[in-house]
């Protein structure tokens, strides 16, 4: 039960930081998702650095890291655990994989907003 609530908290304080970092950023470029762009990397970049230090021995508590792994970095982008995922893959040598990792967690998404919009229509 306290890793559930650990990642609930996380996920609050992630989608307040993706929330804040759009409305900021968006405000500044316009014209240009700027704030998904930022919530992705810097989710990315701390993904990255929370399972570079566990490879390398300091590793976090289990509801420490549900709080940050899945909770906040998963509040704030999604994108993050996929990103490790596909580099996961291609670290371990299974090419196809990332390729196929990639072409459909971003082709399928495309294709699911698009189905929605149509739906929606339809509504």
């Amino acid at each position: 039960m306290l890793q559930f609530i650990s990642v609930g908290v996380g996920g609050f304080f992630g989608a307040g930081a993706r929330f804040g970092l759009t409305r900021l950023l968006n405000g500044w470029l316009p014209h240009f998702p700027a704030g998904t762009l930022a919530s992705n990397l810097l989710a990315g970049l701390a993904i990255g650095l929370i399972v570079g230090c566990e490879r390398h021995g300091a590793g976090l508590p289990g509801n420490v890291r549900s709080l940050l792994v899945v909770g906040l970095l998963g509040g704030l982008s999604t994108f993050s655990a996929f990103s490790l995922e596909t580099v996961t893959f291609v670290e371990d040598g299974h090419w196809l994989k990332a390729g196929v990792n990639v072409a459909l967690n971003v082709g399928v998404s495309l294709a699911a907003v698009v189905a929605g919009l149509a739906v929606a229509k339809l509504v």
